[in-house]
């Protein structure tokens, strides 16, 4: 739930149970489902650690985006400026990452590698459960 690696958390497994650990414990780290577990919905009962985590979290991909946004803008004015130079080859390379970067925040994982005009169906390619 704090997004460590499998390595790290057996590493600290290990440095706790010392010469006690047992590969079944190693064996229900691993294949623990975090999908299961279920937050407390109560106001004050989720721990500070993942409160402070998550909205750190939050606030800083916030602070990114609109860097990024703030760039973006800046590129965009200099493009369409008649009275300045073309956008460098760098500099268009830069505006395209941006243009990706802002498109994969936006959750839109499904269709991010179609162009604008692409429209997916309900059916989803990949839950699909054909066994043929």
């Amino acid at each position: 739930m704090q997004n460590w690696s499998l390595t790290a958390i057996l590493d600290e497994y290990r440095a706790f149970a010392g010469p006690r650990g047992r590969l079944t414990h190693e064996q229900y780290i691993e294949f623990f489902d975090v999908d299961l577990v279920t937050l407390p919905a109560e106001e004050g009962r989720l721990p500070a650690w993942f409160i402070d985590y998550n909205l750190m979290d939050f606030q800083q991909k916030a602070l990114e985006l609109d860097g990024l946004r703030q760039q973006l803008r800046m590129l965009q004015a200099r493009e369409s400026d008649e009275s300045q130079e073309r956008l460098t080859a760098e500099e268009k390379l830069t505006k395209r990452r941006i243009h990706f970067a802002l498109r994969c925040s936006d959750a839109q994982w499904s269709t991010m590698l179609c162009s604008p005009d692409t429209r997916m169906g309900k059916q989803s390619l990949v839950d699909d459960e054909d066994d043929d």
